[in-house]
């Protein structure tokens, strides 16, 4: 609202400056004009008045009548244009004279001198008689009273012109308020909105102007990108689901490729074993056909049995306790079904399933989990959150890093579970933390990173767990998540 109203003012200044500036030389023109006219004016009056003394003065004069002389002169110096009236006789003295506004009558003197340079101008004639001259007469005239009145009828149009210019100005704002500036308003508050993605802001065109011609088009513009956005949310929401289900798929995938290698080791021993325990009896009951088994040969066989059943035992547990818990995870990775299960041992099963990821390192993973903590949640969504947190300490964190070390508290507080994961990796800048959570961001673009790892974390704790995650990382001082999610989903 500032910068509009800052905008008017900016107008009416440039219009007061311009009309200020108009008037001056408007006021400038008229006073050179005024001035002339005035002086042409003086001029003929100098001249009428000149005429006329020399008239009335002539027979005065001639016969010395002083009275006459000092009552024509008196009644001429009451002129406002007359500055002083001075009589010179034959011999060149002042004979008679008077200054406006003084009644002593005038003789020749040293200050007489200095009063008559405050004249304009000064007019000198013969006083003539019968054809003789007699004397001379002195008119000295001032232009004050021009300047006077000039000077009053600037300061009219002044104050006429002061007047109008505040009341047009007063006009303007408010006319410039009304239908401009409001206008504008409207139109920056529709932006700002459209700018905040509430893409159904409209501006109301209530007349037929410029201003309207814009908001016609603004209008025609946000229905445009109304449109195309809608298209493109359209768009990026089956692309990006598309890609969060391959996402899911390729973690599964690498689950499954880990889980054969690891079940691998076990089944390849157990086979050994069988192997081994093939050949012992195959040799045992070629001793007993030739009637040559001894004693010590049952015994050998007997602890040989015992040693390969109990390998066998060992190692085939072990491949079943792998592929049970890659099977309930797996399942409950394909799985939305709610149920309720232990933190502690289904944490230890998802760890299990991950372990072939991080075997072959010094990368070591710590538990903290109370052992009583059982909720009623998603146990699909909570695997993919602690799937994609170790994956990413693993593949991000710990770059350049030989022993990585990834800790998982989990606690319970007012019915709600508290996860918090740590590691010790290369942790992150403050501007990469702001778009932690932005899908597709990746510090690993172009080297098989999708960036939709912790978009998908933070979407399936807002949206299928309820709950809420934040995080806290500085470079070369790992990483902290906390994450507090309701351990009853209704």
């Amino acid at each position: 609202m500032k910068k509009n109203i800052s905008m008017i003012y900016q107008i009416l200044s440039l219009l007061i400056f311009s009309a200020i500036i108009i008037f001056s030389i408007g006021v400038i023109i008229f006073f050179f004009f005024e001035r002339n006219e005035k002086f042409t004016e003086l001029e003929n009056e100098s001249t009428i008045i000149s005429t006329r003394l020399l008239n009335n003065l002539a027979i005065p004069m001639w016969n010395f009548h002083s009275n006459q002389l000092e009552t024509i002169i008196k009644h001429e110096i009451n002129n406002k244009f007359i500055f002083a009236i001075i009589l010179i006789n034959r011999d060149g003295e002042i004979d008679r004279g008077q200054i406006k506004n003084d009644n002593t009558l005038l003789f020749y003197s040293p200050e007489l001198k200095d009063l008559l340079k405050e004249a304009s101008f000064s007019t000198e004639n013969d006083v003539i008689y019968n054809g003789q001259a007699i004397g001379k007469l002195k008119i000295y005239f001032t232009d004050k009273p021009i300047f006077s009145e000039i000077r009053k009828r600037m300061l009219f149009y002044i104050i006429l012109f002061s007047t109008s210019l505040a009341v047009s100005s007063f006009i303007v704002f408010y006319a410039l308020k009304k239908i401009f500036i409001n206008a504008i308003l409207q139109l920056d508050d529709a932006v700002v909105k459209f700018t905040n993605r509430d893409f159904d802001s409209r501006v109301e065109i209530v007349s037929n102007n410029e201003i309207s011609l814009l908001a016609h088009s603004f209008n025609t513009m946000a229905e445009t990108i109304q449109q195309y956005s809608t298209e493109m949310e359209t768009i990026i929401r089956e692309r990006t689901r598309e890609l969060v289900q391959t996402e899911k798929m390729a973690s599964l995938g690498e689950m499954v490729a880990g889980v054969a290698h690891e079940i691998n080791t076990p089944i390849g021993i157990t086979i050994t074993a069988a192997t081994h325990m093939k050949k012992n009896t195959k040799d045992l009951s070629v001793k007993l056909g030739k009637n040559e088994m001894k004693k010590s040969d049952l015994d050998s066989y007997i602890e040989n049995m015992m040693e390969s059943t109990d390998i066998i035992f060992k190692n085939l547990y072990t491949a079943s306790e792998l592929i049970l818990s890659f099977k309930q995870v797996s399942a409950d990775r394909q799985s939305k079904i709610k149920r309720v299960f232990n933190v502690k041992e289904y944490m230890n099963e998802i760890i299990l399933s991950l372990k072939p990821s991080y075997k072959n390192t010094k990368h070591k993973i710590i538990l903290e989990i109370e052992d009583n903590i059982n909720i009623n949640s998603y146990p699909g969504s909570f695997s993919q959150i602690i799937t994609n947190l170790i994956k990413n300490s693993l593949i991000h964190g710990f770059e350049g890093i030989d022993e990585g070390e990834i800790k998982i508290n989990v606690t319970h507080k007012n019915e709600f579970v508290i996860l918090e994961y740590y590691d010790n990796g290369i942790g992150m800048t403050a501007e990469n933390l702001k778009k932690i959570y932005e899908p597709f961001f990746t510090t690993k673009r172009g080297a098989g990173g999708t960036g939709l790892g912790m978009n998908i974390v933070y979407n399936i704790i807002k949206s299928n767990l309820k709950g809420a995650i934040t995080c806290e990382s500085s470079p070369q001082k790992g990483i902290h998540f906390t994450i507090v999610i309701p351990e009853e989903i209704e």
